[in-house]
């Protein structure tokens, strides 16, 4: 029962992040994630995405001081929020760390498609 609850949680939690960064709220989404991780649901991958989405779509970029380990999706929004500002040196910067990383960029762009 317990196990059901904290994932329900987590995708309520999710899914109020991502509307909220739909609607150009990422203060308001980010508020919720850390209330999301004070009620005791760690914020995951995904959720990150959704933030990360949120604010390349709003060219508001930001330094996410957490503890997260980027999948093939986080790499491939961050490179495309550099691109689309122009900034290809930090794009071929994320891409090599890719690399270094072990992480097929050919993957990371199929996932995001």
């Amino acid at each position: 029962m317990m196990l059901n609850e904290i994932l329900g949680k987590g995708l309520t939690y999710n899914a109020l992040i991502n509307g909220y960064c739909n609607d150009g709220k990422t203060d308001v989404a980010f508020q919720i994630m850390d209330s999301m991780a004070s009620s005791g649901c760690k914020p995951e991958t995904r959720t990150y995405n959704e933030v990360i989405f949120g604010c390349v779509r709003r060219k508001r970029f930001i330094k996410l001081e957490r503890d997260l380990k980027p999948s093939p999706v986080t790499y491939h929004l961050l490179i495309c929020g550099q691109c689309k500002e122009g900034h290809l040196d930090s794009a071929f910067r994320l891409m090599h760390l890719m690399k270094e990383n072990r992480v097929d960029i050919l993957h990371a762009n199929r996932l995001a498609m």
